[in-house]
């Protein structure tokens, strides 16, 4: 199984922030950097459906159960 690498994801996050806080347009990324993402977001991507569908296969009769105990104070 590929190794998720969180730094360029969350790299690329900061670079958003900063571009939304500095007002601007754009955010670039040079082909290598975007080439490494779009790799990562799509390994997240299938581990998370195979992760749901994992999910969805074990509950066979499809019901969920949900318990409110009202907390505590």
């Amino acid at each position: 199984m590929k190794e998720i690498n969180n730094y360029i994801i969350e790299d690329f996050a900061d670079k958003v922030y900063a571009a939304k806080k500095a007002n601007k347009q754009q955010v670039v990324l040079d082909i290598k950097e975007a080439q490494i993402l779009v790799e990562n977001l799509t390994i997240v991507l299938a581990r998370a459906l195979s992760n749901t569908e994992k999910m969805v296969s074990s509950n066979e009769d499809g019901t969920i159960s949900v318990q409110v105990d009202g907390g505590s104070f």
